[in-house]
């Protein structure tokens, strides 16, 4: 069985590189690589919870665009954000999961950054979902 974390960071890298979105393939888990040029999308779990009576387990999932344009991080969070949010197992937008039935996806907030790196405006915007899964043979 996949672990769980390597199971969601492989459905949503799936669903945000298989259409043609203004990131392209500029999707990555955790942190991007150095150089890589805007826009580009980051996910990161930020805390996980462990189902000790039912099989559901709930992650907290950030995910971001970040760019150097405001107005271009906010338009790719708002893409992500229509990908990803009510992504529910029984909808068409449901993430596909080999080990894992992803029962629901929920925007629970959105968030925002703006850094200045080596003297360069750097911005993030998208938001935290909770994302909660069970063990596929559970269902």
């Amino acid at each position: 069985m996949a672990h769980m974390i390597a199971e969601i960071y492989q459905a949503v890298q799936t669903r945000l590189t298989q259409s043609n979105e203004i990131w392209f393939d500029r999707a990555f888990a955790d942190l991007a690589p150095a150089g890589t040029v805007y826009p580009y999308v980051v996910y990161t779990v930020e805390s996980t919870e462990i189902g000790d009576f039912l099989p559901l387990h709930q992650v907290k999932l950030a995910v971001r665009c970040v760019s150097g344009d405001l107005a271009q991080a906010l338009a790719g969070a708002r893409r992500v954000d229509d990908l990803l949010h009510d992504a529910d197992h029984d909808t068409a937008k449901a993430l596909d999961g080999a080990d894992w039935v992803f029962r629901s996806v929920t925007r629970e907030r959105f968030t925002h950054d703006a850094r200045l790196i080596n003297g360069a405006l750097v911005i993030s915007a998208g938001a935290v979902y909770r994302v909660v899964l069970e063990p596929a043979e559970a269902t």
